[in-house]
């Protein structure tokens, strides 16, 4: 029973680890949609978002107007496609720039900076 949970511990471990990784190694897309003003808008954006091929997770803050995306690592995400999936959504994608950190950092960065 001991190498039972043992095993299965560190497997779990494992995939905790490759997880990090894979989010470390895409980077995060980083969107400015300065018209949003609410709740509402920000999930229009965020399953707007969730939507396009190759995007894992996506975050949308009304407070700060920024929305992110997290890509799968071998995503090509294009900058026409993203603010297509904002214009389709009924907003305006206006600064697009992709930045080196893990999604949950910029995720927590961008919480922080809206309280």
């Amino acid at each position: 029973m001991k190498t039972l949970f043992a095993t299965l511990l560190a497997v779990g471990i494992a995939l905790l680890g490759s997880h990090a990784k894979a989010d470390d190694a895409a980077g995060v897309i980083r969107i400015s949609v300065p018209d949003m003003v609410c709740e509402g808008c920000a999930f229009s954006v965020t399953k707007a978002l969730k939507k396009l091929e190759g995007v894992t997770d996506a975050h949308v803050d009304p407070k700060t107007k920024v929305a992110l995306v997290n890509p799968k690592p071998s995503a090509k995400i294009s900058d026409e496609a993203i603010k297509k999936a904002v214009d389709d959504a009924g907003y305006e994608a206006k600064e697009i720039e992709r930045v080196e950190t893990t999604f949950a950092k910029a995720k927590a960065d961008l919480e922080k900076s809206s309280s």
